[in-house]
């Protein structure tokens, strides 16, 4: 901890005092980061999800919104779908699907069928994988708004 010193004179208020000292602990830098952390702030949060080969993360908004971008593939939909739910996570607004390949949106029909999934965004990529095509069914059937395209 720093600590700077001021100088305080004799001052009309002050009658019969001389000089006094005054410290004020200032703060590093690492202290004010550690304080403004463990204040009750809304902060972004983003998570990369860690599913071996594939991709899936996660953002979570200062208003509490929640984005999902890719969803692991179909061997890490448990561990995806556990991860939601350790969050706390009941409704995903945004679930992006960013490319058609299975390592991206194996997980996805998991995720949509056990989450209140309000919007799926879509590439609009398709190909004639069961994985595509079991992502693309759950996707149209469960999900509030579905869109086929990132525009």
């Amino acid at each position: 901890m720093i600590f700077t010193i001021f100088l305080l004179t004799n001052q009309a208020n002050l009658t019969g005092f001389e000089n006094h000292y005054y410290v004020q602990a200032k703060k590093s830098a690492s202290e004010e980061l550690i304080e403004r952390f463990n204040k009750e702030e809304k902060v972004m949060e983003i998570h990369f999800l860690d599913v071996r080969n594939g991709e899936a993360s996660l953002i979570i908004t200062p208003n509490d919104k929640v984005i999902m971008i890719d969803g692991g593939s179909r061997e890490s939909a448990n561990y995806v779908v556990e991860y939601l739910t350790k969050k706390e996570i009941n409704e995903i607004h945004y679930l992006i699907a960013s490319t058609p390949y299975s390592s991206y949106i194996g997980g996805i029909p998991d995720v949509i069928s056990n989450f209140n999934v309000q919007n799926i965004l879509d590439s609009g990529t398709a190909t004639n994988s069961r994985f595509f095509q079991n992502y693309l069914t759950t996707a149209v059937n469960k999900a509030n708004n579905f869109k086929k395209k990132i525009k």
